[in-house]
């Protein structure tokens, strides 16, 4: 005989999370709809040396951003994190939800972090901009891994995306999705 109930479990869990990240959207600064277009770091890194280096060193700053951010959500310290997502909102003129709320509401729904990869960052511009080196109005994606006891896979993913206030870079999103082996990009595998 079968046991499904784990696999029912994890359903109910993955539709739960699901609804939170749509909340955290609902929550985060930049609630919009629009056409974004991307560039992969490793496009970057292989392009020449008077394109690539203004993009690489934007990417560097917001990558140290995410890294940090990333790091005190798995610590449980969240207070940069709301810090962040509510300066976004602010700067934007959107209404400050209770981010510590739906934050706290994600460690629950995840459970503890026991590590976490970083496995791809991209550059990401509105359509139609043109001059990709114009990084003023660009905004970073930083992609990890993350295991938790209720994902042990390395199958659950988390975005933090990054724009530029002033001359800090702060986040707008923050932002989990799980995704099937089989499903999963091949930007985002740990051999690519």
């Amino acid at each position: 005989m079968v046991n499904f109930e784990p696999a029912a479990m994890r359903f109910r869990k993955l539709t739960r999370l699901a609804c939170l990240i749509a909340l955290m959207g609902a929550c985060a600064a930049q609630v919009q709809v629009s056409k974004v277009q991307g560039w992969l770091r490793a496009d970057i890194e292989r392009d020449n040396e008077k394109v690539k280096r203004p993009i690489l060193t934007y990417l560097d700053a917001a990558r140290l951003v995410a890294d940090a951010i990333t790091n005190e959500f798995c610590s449980g310290r969240d207070d940069g994190l709301i810090a962040d997502l509510e300066a976004s909102a602010k700067a934007v003129g959107k209404q400050q939800d209770d981010m510590q709320k739906s934050i706290a509401m994600f460690h629950k729904m995840i459970g503890p972090v026991t590590s976490f990869e970083y496995r791809n960052q991209a550059l990401e511009f509105q359509a139609g901009q043109t001059d990709l080196r114009d990084v003023a109005h660009a905004t970073s994606a930083v992609f990890y891994s993350v295991i938790t006891p209720t994902f042990p896979d390395g199958n659950l993913f988390l975005t933090v995306k990054t724009q530029r206030i002033g001359n800090l870079h702060r986040v707008f999103q923050f932002q989990f999705q799980p995704y099937p082996k089989e499903n999963l990009p091949p930007w985002l595998r740990r051999d690519r």
